[in-house]
């Protein structure tokens, strides 16, 4: 059976975003943009792992959000169009403080063993890395917003329109985070070294808060009493 025209160009968005995603994954490589050459190199490249494992996950993560968007809306709309490849453009741009960051916070963490020393130099720096990773967290969780708030308004299934509200709430969670995040970076002192990872700790909420927003979405509603 042939593909139709609306099919072809769908699949055609998708690949295209797939791609991309793929892309963005060989620029949080492990080993930099160089093949070890030495061991000291690949021992080089291997204790970037952590910070690669993290940043695979994240962008793992908007990946399949996507994927999981195209399952619930199969149409080929202009408007769901114009939100893949702004997240496209943002997701390329939103990899280089990714990876920063990612590395920034391995080589603290660790007691200054993992690579990272020379990424940021000083508590402003960081703060600036915050908050520059927070607005393109936001931008992104706000295109998730928008994405599943279309297919919601135009899904056919009961069921795939209760999950693509459930799921945009769950980006509006992110991007109000994200935002905390920013604003911490933003209004904490910056010569004091003890509130350097708040920024970063705010995003542990996420897990939370979504847990406790699942928990209420679903709340199944109690059963009428019936009269005596």
């Amino acid at each position: 059976m042939s593909e139709n025209p609306q099919e072809r160009r769908t699949s055609r968005v998708d690949a295209f975003v797939d791609a991309a995603f793929a892309f963005c994954m060989t620029l949080l490589v492990v080993g930099g943009s160089e093949m070890p050459q030495t061991m000291a190199d690949l021992e080089s490249a291997l204790m970037r792992v952590p910070a690669f494992a993290v940043g695979f996950a994240l962008l793992a993560l908007f990946w399949w959000s996507h994927h999981a968007f195209r399952n619930m809306h199969r149409r080929d709309d202009a408007f769901s169009l114009l939100l893949s490849l702004m997240i496209v453009f943002v997701i390329m741009i939103y990899v280089y403080p990714l990876r920063l960051l990612g590395e920034s916070t391995a080589y603290y963490i660790s007691g200054r063993i993992l690579p990272g020393s020379d990424l940021v130099k000083s508590i402003a720096d960081m703060r600036v890395l915050y908050v520059v990773y927070g607005v393109g967290f936001i931008i992104l969780s706000a295109l998730y917003i928008l994405l599943y708030r279309h297919a919601g308004k135009h899904a056919e299934d009961p069921t795939d329109r209760k999950q693509a509200y459930l799921t945009s709430g769950t980006w509006f969670i992110c991007a109000v985070v994200g935002g905390i995040s920013v604003a911490l970076s933003l209004l904490l002192p910056r010569d004091d070294p003890w509130t350097t990872g708040y920024p970063g700790m705010a995003y542990m909420l996420i897990p939370v808060l979504i847990l406790i927003y699942m928990a209420i979405f679903n709340r199944t509603p109690k059963p009428a009493a019936e009269p005596a």
